[in-house]
């Protein structure tokens, strides 16, 4: 396997053991190498299968399931 590839997968692994249940939207981002506020926004307007993000009178926010995103990340294939 291509050495950038194998340390993309295991910084994945890492992710998801600190993150059992959902990722911090920063962490994510950042594995991602895209801002958080993209990302956010992304979430937000319902186009990124992985995240759930809502709004209401008293509040907004975005969640990040580690499942989803990992299936995401690896394509769907559980490495």
């Amino acid at each position: 396997m291509c050495k950038i590839i194998s340390e993309s997968l295991e910084e994945l692994d890492k992710l998801v053991e600190a993150y059992p249940r959902c990722i911090p939207l920063a962490a994510a981002a950042e594995f991602l190498g895209i801002a958080p506020e993209t990302l956010r926004t992304s979430i937000s307007q319902g186009k990124c299968s992985f995240g759930i993000g809502w709004t209401s009178d008293k509040s907004r926010g975005v969640r990040i399931p580690t499942i989803p995103f990992y299936l995401f990340v690896t394509q769907g294939h559980i490495l």
